[in-house]
Parts: structure tokens; C-alpha cells; sequence
């Protein structure tokens, strides 16, 4: 009776094996198991594609930031190095301002330095570059001199910026004895223009001492009423 019933069933699965999909069902899955794959690859491709560039991006923005912050005038990072530091000192404050200038200015001369060490044509270059930060200490001691007039004008203290102009006297110093060494190994013609520096920065050291050292106005004012109040000796 088992054995019927198995035999049955067998007969029924092989009568199974002669049934075939419809064509038109065949057509239309194909097309969707196909346009699903392209779909999901084509999603993934562009994922893919983004990581990969976003890690690239990264990395030349670092390689970038690094050959630019090593480079010197007359290369070709060297334009992204200034710019940015630009940028730093028009986000700073201005009480940082004046020390900013003088580290812009230590950079220069130190560029200055490395490209006469290496025998290289961009001296020229150097050398205006550090004209320029001279030129900008000088502005920016002159707005500290104005500030000072109108924190006086308003009663207020100045002993701040008093402190910070005394101390970069010695640093301007040190930048005169670089430039000094660096004046004996250029031509005459760049030796003239580094002493011209070197007279800059004087003038930037005696426009310091002069603004520090003389008295303010309300000190004088103070200093001439009671000569004006004293008794008559009459």
C-alpha cells in the first residue's frame, strides 16, 4: 500500500517536470533581477567613488598645507603660504596683531637665509618679501602709536601696548644682526637693499622709545596746574 502511494507521488513530480514558466513571466523577472543588480551596483560605484575622491581631497589639502608651509619665494607653493598667513593675521586680534607681524617678519628673514644657503636665484624675491613685513611692522607700530593718543585722549590706561612696543625692541635687534650676516654674502646691489632694512628697522626702534618714553599729555597737564595755582608772591 506504501509502496503505491510512493509511486504515486513519483509519477506526479515527473508529470511536474514538463510544466514551464510563461515566457512573458520569464521576460519580466529577468528585466527586474537585472535592473535591480545595475541599480544597487550603480549606487554602490558612486559611494565608492566618493569615498575614494573625499580621501583624496583630504590628502592633497594636507600634502598641500604641508609643501606650502616648507616652501620659500619663488616656488610654487609659496603663494598659498602667504595667503594664508594673511589670512591669520586678519583673524587675530588686535592686541596680537604687532607680535604676529614680528614672527611674519623672523619667517622672512629666515627664508632669506635658506636661499642664499642654496646658492638660489630668488633673492630678489626674498628680499622684498621682507621689505614688505618690515613695512608692515612699521604701519602697525604707527597704529599703535594712534592708539595710545586716543586711549590718553579718553583717560584710559596704555600701559598694555606700552609693554608689548618695549618688547619687540630686542626682537627688531635680533632680525638687524641676521640681516647683518646675511648683508656679506649678497651683491652689492642686494647689500644696499638689506641696509636700507637695517636703517628701517632703527627708525622703527627710536619711533618705540620715543612713544614709550615721552610723557602723555594729561601728565604734562598735571605736571604745569599746580605752577598755575601756586600763590602770588607779591
Amino acid at each position: 500500500m506504501l509502496n503505491n502511494s510512493f509511486a504515486k507521488i513519483e509519477d506526479k513530480l515527473r508529470a511536474l517536470r514538463g510544466i514551464k514558466p510563461d515566457k512573458n513571466w520569464k521576460t519580466d523577472t529577468r528585466a527586474f533581477l537585472i535592473g535591480s543588480d545595475y541599480r544597487q551596483s550603480s549606487f554602490q560605484t558612486k559611494v565608492r567613488f566618493a569615498s575614494i575622491a573625499s580621501i583624496m581631497v583630504v590628502f592633497l589639502l594636507g600634502s598641500t598645507s604641508i609643501l606650502a608651509a616648507t616652501s620659500l619665494p619663488g616656488e610654487f607653493f609659496y603663494p598659498v603660504k602667504r595667503t594664508v598667513e594673511k589670512i591669520q593675521l586678519n583673524l587675530s586680534q588686535n592686541g596680537q596683531k604687532l607680535s604676529l607681524q614680528q614672527n611674519l617678519a623672523e619667517k622672512r628673514i629666515l627664508e632669506l637665509t635658506k636661499i642664499v644657503h642654496q646658492n638660489s636665484q630668488s633673492s630678489k624675491q626674498a628680499i622684498s618679501e621682507v621689505e614688505n613685513s618690515i613695512s608692515a611692522i612699521k604701519n602697525q607700530v604707527s597704529n599703535e602709536q594712534d592708539k595710545i593718543a586716543s586711549l590718553v585722549e579718553s583717560g584710559e590706561n596704555t600701559e598694555q601696548i606700552k609693554t608689548s612696543l618695549t618688547q619687540l625692541v630686542p626682537e627688531i635687534e635680533a632680525r638687524q644682526v641676521q640681516l647683518e650676516q646675511i648683508e656679506k654674502t649678497l651683491s652689492v646691489q642686494e647689500q644696499t637693499r638689506i641696509q636700507t632694512i637695517i636703517s628701517n628697522l632703527e627708525d622703527i626702534k627710536s619711533e618705540i622709545t620715543t612713544v614709550v618714553t615721552e610723557p602723555e599729555v594729561k601728565d604734562i597737564e598735571l605736571q604745569e596746574k599746580p605752577q598755575s595755582l601756586s600763590p602770588s608772591n607779591n
